[in-house]
């Protein structure tokens, strides 16, 4: 997973990490953290890859 892609992506696509922790639940820095590669939390990567968002990272690797 690219974090500048899917960061990339975000702003293109109008979301934030705020905005995905809403939708899914769970709190801002859950999303940060998996984004950044530092959690593998697996509502923020079914989310990412039901938006379109890991399909761009995965691109760019």
């Amino acid at each position: 997973m690219d974090t500048v892609s899917i960061k990339i992506w975000l702003l293109k696509n109008g979301y934030t990490q705020k905005k995905i922790a809403q939708d899914i639940g769970i709190i801002p820095q859950t999303v940060w953290k998996t984004i950044n590669g530092r959690e593998n939390n697996r509502q923020v990567l079914a989310w990412l890859e039901r938006h379109g968002a890991l399909k761009e990272a995965v691109g760019h690797e």
